[in-house]
């Protein structure tokens, strides 16, 4: 029980996050858009984090965001 609240709480995503996630991903002119959930989303990041050789182009433009300066913070953290 208690880790399946853990995994909840790790996961969670603030609505406003997501909400403005989704305004700015249908905002960008593709035209096949999809609206982000907390499950797809999931999903997609753990791809990312377990097969990191197929996302090299993603990672590096997540790189750009972040620099590589210690103590970073992630941005939506400092609202």
């Amino acid at each position: 029980m208690w880790k399946e609240v853990e995994s909840r709480f790790t996961w969670a995503i603030p609505e406003e996050e997501l909400i403005e996630a989704n305004k700015k991903l249908s905002s960008g002119g593709s035209l096949v858009f999809q609206a982000l959930n907390p499950q797809e989303l999931k999903r997609m990041v753990m791809d990312v984090y377990t097969c990191p050789s197929k996302y090299v182009e993603v990672i590096r433009q997540i790189i750009k965001i972040y620099g590589s300066e210690k103590g970073w913070q992630p941005p939506c953290s400092s609202k």
